[in-house]
C-alpha cells in the first residue's frame, strides 16, 4: 500500500508540476525581493504579498482536485490502487510525451534543451515561464551550459 501511494505521488509530481500548475501568474512586486514574490505569487491571489487563510485553503482545494484527477487517470481499472501494470503504462505515456517534446524542441538533437531551445518551448506554451512553479526552475545549467530536459507536460489523455 505504501508503495502504491508513494508511486502515485511521484507520478503525480512528474505529471503535474512540470506542466506549470501554479494557480496564477507569478508576481514580482516593486520593492519586494523577486524570489519571494515569485515564490508566493501562485498562492497570493489578491497580490497583497501575503498568503491569507482563504488563499491557502483555495490552494489546498486545487491540489486536492488535481490529485483526485491524477488518480482517476492512473487508476484505469478504478479499484482505488495503482497497480504495477497501471504504473508501467503511465511511465510509457510519460516517455512518449517526453520523446515528442524532444523531437519538437531539441533542435540540435543532443537530448537536452539549450537556453534557446527552452525559450522556444516557453514561447509555445510547452513550458511555464521563469518563476512559474517548479517547471520554470527545471533548467539550471548543466554540463555544457544546457539544462536537463523536463518531462513534457499535459494530462494523460493528450
Amino acid at each position: 500500500m505504501k508503495r502504491s501511494i508513494r508511486s502515485a505521488a511521484i507520478l503525480l509530481a512528474l505529471a503535474i508540476l512540470p506542466a506549470g500548475v501554479t494557480g496564477g501568474p507569478a508576481r514580482a512586486e516593486e520593492g519586494k525581493a523577486p524570489g519571494r514574490a515569485q515564490g508566493i505569487g501562485p498562492l497570493d491571489a489578491d497580490g497583497d504579498g501575503k498568503v491569507s487563510d482563504q488563499e491557502r485553503a483555495a490552494a489546498r482545494e486545487r491540489q486536492k482536485k488535481l490529485r483526485e484527477e491524477r488518480m482517476r487517470q492512473l487508476d484505469t481499472d478504478g479499484d482505488g490502487k495503482i497497480s504495477d501494470p497501471e504504473r508501467a503504462a503511465a511511465r510509457e505515456r510519460q516517455e512518449q510525451r517526453r520523446a515528442e517534446f524532444l523531437a519538437k524542441y531539441d533542435t540540435d538533437g543532443d537530448g537536452r534543451l539549450s537556453p534557446t531551445e527552452r525559450e522556444a518551448a516557453r514561447a509555445d506554451g510547452a513550458l511555464p515561464g521563469r518563476g512559474q512553479g517548479r517547471g520554470g526552475k527545471a533548467g539550471g545549467a548543466g554540463a555544457g551550459g544546457k539544462a536537463g530536459v523536463p518531462e513534457a507536460g499535459g494530462g494523460e489523455g493528450d
